[in-house]
């Protein structure tokens, strides 16, 4: 039985922490596996926090576990000592999801060099960090998995009583404009500036005719959207860096500029679609969205997780005489 590793610092809900929280799910399920999770002091346990259950097993400390190997996201290396992260003493595979490790002005682009085995959730991610010439240790690519859970059987489309969902987590001040124009046009708005309840976000999805999804300028993969072609939403997703690479625009969704007249006038078109390319624009979505499953991601990651004693023997500490060679 190997023991794999997971640290959390849960504050509020975010992409990251659901994928982690699959991750650790994934780990758990599998034969021959087990997780272990310590999650920080500062860890918030309210009813977002997806560990909830399973928070009377976690950690109480570091020294309560002798692990095989750690499973690292974000800015976890934190939680290591200098010299654990230059020679770790068992494996450490490194999930990235965003382009930003590849930014030198940003924190989690020093901790490229360390050792370790990294998956990537996008191609763009993956070229971004192997472009800065740092990376120490081969690099994966395992898109997020989606799940919609009982919501993928989306309400037929005279259920859809919204005609616009603007979700603006990452944009509100954009967000909140775009929505004031579009009830001036006379349209049905439902507008999300804060998060909420999985569940109940799932249903704002499902019963809007299209959606709007602003991320932030810089992204990894971007999973609204995907999910929102799960759910036979139209889908509008403004440009932005290293999100959308499923996004074929005018074959299964808009992407315009992204600022706000570009976003209306995506919208607009989006909503004067015939039933007829309305459909066909759904239909190309849902199978786009089709292959992003948990079990895929799960797969993945397993077959990566077997491999790791193999991987990791071809990677060489910072300082040692291969390394520098």
């Amino acid at each position: 039985m190997k023991t794999v590793f997971f640290y959390r610092d849960y504050r509020c809900f975010s992409g990251g922490h659901l994928a982690l929280w699959r991750y650790y799910n994934h780990v758990d399920s599998a034969s021959g596996y087990r997780a272990q999770i310590l999650f920080s002091p500062e860890t918030v346990w309210d009813e977002s926090n997806p560990w909830k259950t399973v928070r009377a097993d976690a950690l109480k400390s570091r020294s309560d576990c002798r692990p095989d190997m750690l499973l690292l996201a974000g800015t976890d290396w934190e939680l290591l000592e200098p010299s654990e992260r230059l020679a770790p003493a068992v494996p450490i595979v490194n999930r990235i999801a965003s382009v930003l490790h590849a930014d030198p002005a940003n924190a989690r682009y020093h901790f490229l060099h360390y050792p370790a085995i990294r998956i990537c959730d996008s191609s763009e991610v993956h070229d971004a960090i192997l472009s800065t010439g740092r990376v120490n240790g081969p690099v994966f690519v395992i898109p997020d998995g989606i799940d919609v859970g009982r919501n993928l059987e989306s309400e037929p489309e005279a259920m859809r009583n919204t005609d616009v969902l603007v979700a603006a987590y990452k944009n509100p001040k954009l967000g909140i404009e775009l929505a004031a124009r579009l009830r001036q046009q006379g349209c049905t708005v439902e507008l999300l500036t804060e998060m909420m309840p999985r569940a109940a976000y799932l249903d704002r999805v499902r019963c809007a005719r299209v959606g709007v999804f602003l991320p932030l300028p810089v992204e990894g993969i971007y999973i609204p959207p995907l999910e929102a072609m799960a759910l036979k939403t139209g889908v509008v997703l403004p440009k932005a860096i290293g999100s959308g690479s499923y996004c074929h625009p005018g074959e299964n969704c808009f992407q315009p500029r992204y600022e706000a007249a570009a976003i209306l006038e995506a919208v607009n078109a989006a909503l004067r679609l015939s039933p007829e390319d309305r459909e066909k624009m759904i239909q190309r979505a849902t199978a786009t969205a089709a292959p992003y499953t948990p079990e895929s991601e799960r797969t993945s990651l397993l077959e990566i997780l077997d491999r790791v004693p193999e991987l990791w023997r071809n990677i060489r500490p910072i300082g040692s005489p291969l390394a520098q060679g």
